[in-house]
């Protein structure tokens, strides 16, 4: 018997519907949320089980605890999953989500529980120090521009010479605690950077990945923690799309409406397009390539892109095949295309 089962799970109850083959509701309860209570439940079905749940903060630890349990287990992505019309309830909810994995309309969410999986959480937690050092930083110069004073260049932060004292006694006070929160990101940061780069001498998959231009130990973390198993992406457009280096037309009746980037992580497209960025400032095979694509009329910008894509497409080769990245083959294309 084939059992098609919604999961409504939240922090403190979880609520189950089952429907069958046919889309008939063979039942439904709401149960603690705890390992025991749910292994219990999905246990008691006897058949064929597939089972669904929204990504969610402990999406994860649902699928650790029950991918061993099902036939199928899909982590649905909520994003893209059909609404429903007219009231709202957990039972709802949790039938919606059997009868949308019946009928196979859920795009389902990469969870894996490898060491790069669990690398995703070092990195998520390193993005957000960066964001708060940049946010305290923002705030901290803002006092300044308040007053029509300059906020140029890093010493404002560091060094003799702050020129906090030309603030009103209140905004030094708050200037200075902006200060200490600056400091903790720096100093925390370092603590991750010795994490990245044993990581580096560690892992194999991270280590190959620092031989692309400019990819230092901190972007080598972030693209393993992100790709993690590089076969979920069949070709590198594919890639390309999920590190956001591509647009999408949209298309209705044969008329353009323009174009779209869609899902994907942000994250990749900063690590390639600052690593074209930064290869192209010295000579060197990707300065080269860039150089050739200015000179066939193509614009600074597109030529970044078109360099940040060779990179991303290096990386899906690099963690496929387990050889390190060879720059020479971007002269190899340019010759091609002169001939």
């Amino acid at each position: 018997m084939e059992h098609y089962i919604g999961m409504d799970a939240h922090s403190k109850t979880c609520m189950f519907v089952v429907v069958n083959g046919r889309g008939q509701e063979t039942r439904a309860q709401r149960i603690n949320t705890g390992e025991t209570e749910i292994l219990k439940f999905i246990r008691s079905l006897k058949g064929k089980k597939h089972l669904t749940f929204e990504e969610s903060t402990f999406a994860r630890w649902l699928h650790v605890l029950i991918k061993d349990e099902v036939d199928e287990l899909v982590v649905c992505n909520p994003l893209f999953l059909n609404r429903r019309t007219g009231p709202k309830n957990d039972y709802l909810d949790g039938l919606h989500l059997a009868q949308q994995l019946r009928g196979g309309f859920l795009t389902p969410v990469f969870h894996d529980d490898s060491f790069l999986s669990d690398l995703r959480k070092v990195v998520t937690s390193y993005e957000n120090l960066v964001t708060d050092g940049i946010r305290a930083k923002n705030r901290y110069k803002a006092l300044f521009a308040a007053r029509g004073l300059s906020t140029h260049g890093r010493k404002i932060y560091y060094g003799v010479g702050k020129p906090i004292e030309l603030l009103d006694p209140t905004s030094q006070f708050v200037a200075r605690r902006l200060l200490d929160q600056v400091q903790y990101c720096e100093d925390m940061k370092n603590e991750y950077m010795t994490v990245f780069k044993k990581n580096v001498e560690e892992n194999k998959q991270i280590k190959l990945l620092t031989t692309l231009p400019s990819i230092s130990a901190v972007r080598a973390n972030i693209i393993a923690a992100a790709v993690v198993d590089p076969k979920r992406f069949p070709n590198k457009y594919k890639f390309w799309s999920y590190c956001m280096l591509v647009k999408h037309d949209k298309l209705s009746d044969g008329k353009s409406y323009g174009k779209v980037t869609v899902f994907g992580k942000k994250i990749l497209k900063w690590v390639y397009m600052s690593a074209a960025m930064n290869a192209i400032q010295d000579e060197g095979p990707s300065k080269d390539f860039y150089d050739d694509q200015i000179a066939k009329g193509v614009s600074p910008k597109a030529a970044k892109r078109n360099l940040a894509r060779k990179y991303a497409a290096a990386t899906i080769a690099i963690m496929k095949t387990g050889k390190p990245y060879q720059e020479k083959r971007l002269l190899e294309n340019i010759d091609k295309d002169k001939n």
